[in-house]
């Protein structure tokens, strides 16, 4: 019994280390974003632990950050830079067409008005779908928010559940005191793993991934000596020989009984194609040219064309983690 409590492997150890490292990514998330112009790359390292460790308690919640810190560094704090100037211009929009419907009571101001602020929301949408898309996905600056653009389009219920998720956490920071508290230590990364769970959803047919990845995988996804999975890796290695072996040890007595009959159908084969030497010969001799003649009419299949699916997937292609 207290094997079963003690056990790490228990759903209660389980859930306080998945706690854990959700405040790890909390707190290492706020203070990477103190900079300001770095909270780009940060979002980014955010989604991409979030999305990597769904499901699992890998326990290199810090390695796996800084990891996507530094890779997407510099594609990240451009994106940033480029994502806040286009918000403060569309904010400004909104709130200069609001104050002039509320100033001056003109007809002309309130469609206008609705026009900002559809801009602005999808705007909003596409700013979520990008640094995971920067976490899961190698391309331009510009190819990232058609995909993200794309994406908002085709999958607009995951897209409102993703906003669900932030409104809910929002209100409830907003109701209770408490959580506002709780916000600075696991808030952010608690949004991001709800979402994560979404954006997995949202990614996996074009990943062409499986859901958890083996410990093999793992080990070459976190990027740094992995002594534990690289143990489960020649444990089983081990095993598989040794199964080989023993199915090895086993088969040779039969094969040993297999083989007298063997022999004497060689034997008797051997005789035929000596009676029928001469012939085969001849036979031989009358096909081989007819064979060439065949292969050299045949003519040379042209090159299949591409189609645009494949140009696609070759020009914006997952990364290799």
């Amino acid at each position: 019994m207290l094997d079963g409590v003690f056990n790490m492997d228990n759903p209660f150890f389980r859930f306080v280390n998945r706690i854990a490292d959700m405040i790890v990514l909390n707190v290492i998330f706020l203070v990477s974003c103190v900079p300001i112009f770095t909270i780009g790359p940060a979002l980014t390292a955010l989604y991409y632990v979030a999305i990597n460790t769904w499901g699992r308690e890998d326990g290199y919640i810090f390695k796996m950050y800084i990891k996507s810190f530094k890779e997407n560094f510099k594609q990240s704090t451009v994106m940033w830079l480029i994502l806040l100037a286009v918000g403060v211009v569309l904010s400004v929009d909104v709130w200069y067409w609001v104050s002039q419907w509320k100033l001056t009571g003109t007809g002309i101001y309130k469609p206008l008005t609705v026009v900002s602020v559809v801009m602005l929301m999808v705007y909003l949408m596409i700013f979520t779908f990008v640094w995971p898309l920067l976490a899961k996905f190698s391309n331009s600056n510009l190819g990232t928010i058609k995909n993200a653009l794309a994406m908002v389009l085709t999958h607009v219920p995951e897209t409102i559940l993703i906003w669900a998720i932030f409104a809910l956490v929002a209100f409830a920071v907003y109701i209770v005191s408490f959580a506002r508290i709780a916000v600075f230590f696991i808030g952010i990364s608690l949004i991001a793993y709800l979402q994560a769970l979404v954006f997995r959803h949202i990614f996996k047919p074009y990943l062409g991934e499986e859901e958890h990845k083996t410990p093999e995988e793992e080990a070459g996804l976190v990027g740094y000596d992995n002594a534990y999975a690289d143990s489960k890796i020649e444990v089983a290695k081990l095993a598989e020989e040794m199964a080989r072996k023993e199915e090895a040890k086993q088969e040779e007595p039969v094969v040993a009984a297999q083989e007298q009959p063997g022999k004497e159908m060689t034997e008797q084969v051997e005789d035929d194609v000596r009676e029928n030497d001469g012939n085969i010969a001849e036979m031989a001799g009358a096909d081989e040219p007819q064979e060439e003649s065949a292969a050299e009419k045949e003519p040379e299949k042209p090159a299949g064309r591409r189609s645009i699916a494949d140009i696609i997937a070759a020009t914006s292609n997952p990364e290799e983690e």
